[in-house]
């Protein structure tokens, strides 16, 4: 699936250059999407402050939730495909029940934008990357667990694939590794000449 400043969102069948679903939208520029892992739903979100769920097969929009006052950077499901968690301009994360189509908990991450949102491999934490230089991680009730200060803004956070760790991106180029038990920083890695827009996390391995 691929995303647009548009506000569509197309499907791509590559097996056949001709299948393209182009009939998924929002009524403005389309910043985040992610697929279930049983593949049955996408979400996507928006600059009109909406995430959607869509149905990949029939095209279908199976539902629309709002709550965020105002751009919505990113959502991803939690590795059960029951919840989803999102990351918005308006400073907040917050986790939605996929079944029940509903907000389950705000969380207040601080002034400015909030770029990333996910949940660890186990979907018991959150972690977001955020405007104001701080990564925050919660356990998924809403419990604040650490706060991880940068000298600049925060783009991305990954989460180590044995869910003991966590990586974050940041403005000055430096990609940090910090320890879950502790909160502290256990490694620094440069390699970067400008800042770091995106981090992934290797399944089955310490990479990222």
């Amino acid at each position: 699936a691929s995303a647009s400043a548009d506000g569509t969102v197309a499907l791509h069948e590559l097996g056949d250059p001709a299948a393209t679903g182009a009939g998924l939208g929002h009524d403005s520029a389309v910043y985040g999407l992610d697929f279930s892992p049983d593949g049955k739903l996408l979400a996507t979100s928006s600059r009109d402050r909406t995430i959607r769920l869509w149905d990949p097969t029939t095209l279908a929009d199976a539902a629309a939730l709002g709550g965020h006052e105002g751009t919505v950077y990113s959502v991803r499901f939690s590795p059960a495909g029951d919840r989803l968690v999102s990351a918005s301009q308006d400073g907040t994360v917050r986790i939605w029940s996929v079944s029940e189509r509903r907000e389950l908990v705000a969380l207040d991450a601080g002034p400015g934008r909030i770029f990333r949102a996910v949940f660890s491999p186990d979907g018991r934490l959150i972690a977001a990357a955020s405007e104001d230089g701080l990564a925050r991680i919660w356990r998924d009730d809403g419990t604040p667990l650490h706060t991880l200060r940068h000298p600049q803004r925060v783009n991305a956070v990954a989460f180590l694939a044995d869910g003991t760790h966590l990586a974050t991106a940041a403005g000055d180029g430096v990609l940090r590794v910090w320890d879950l038990a502790t909160g502290r920083e256990t490694q620094r890695r440069r390699g970067h000449a400008d800042a770091i827009w995106a981090l992934a996390g290797r399944p089955g391995s310490s990479r990222v």
